[in-house]
C-alpha cells in the first residue's frame, strides 16, 4: 500500500467515524426529547402543548400558535 492509498484510507476512516458520531448524537437527542415529552404528558399536559413547549422555533409552527390562542381564551 503506497502513501496515497494510506492517505485516502485515513480520510475515509475519519469520515466514517464522524458520520457515526453525528448519527449517534442525533439519535440520543431525539430520544431525550421524546422522553421529556412523555414525562410532560404523564403529568397531565396535552401532547401538542408538550411538543410546542419544546419546539425551538417561536411563532413558526401554526399548531402552537393556535394552541396558545385557544388557551388564552
Amino acid at each position: 500500500m503506497n502513501s496515497t492509498d494510506k492517505f485516502w484510507l485515513g480520510i475515509w476512516g475519519l469520515a466514517t467515524i464522524v458520520t457515526v458520531i453525528v448519527v449517534i448524537s442525533i439519535t440520543v437527542a431525539c430520544h431525550n426529547k421524546n422522553t421529556v415529552i412523555l414525562e410532560m404528558v404523564k403529568t397531565g399536559m396535552s401532547p401538542i402543548a408538550a411538543l410546542c413547549a419544546l419546539d425551538d422555533t417561536i411563532g413558526n409552527n401554526p399548531t402552537c400558535v393556535i394552541l396558545a390562542i385557544k388557551e388564552k381564551e
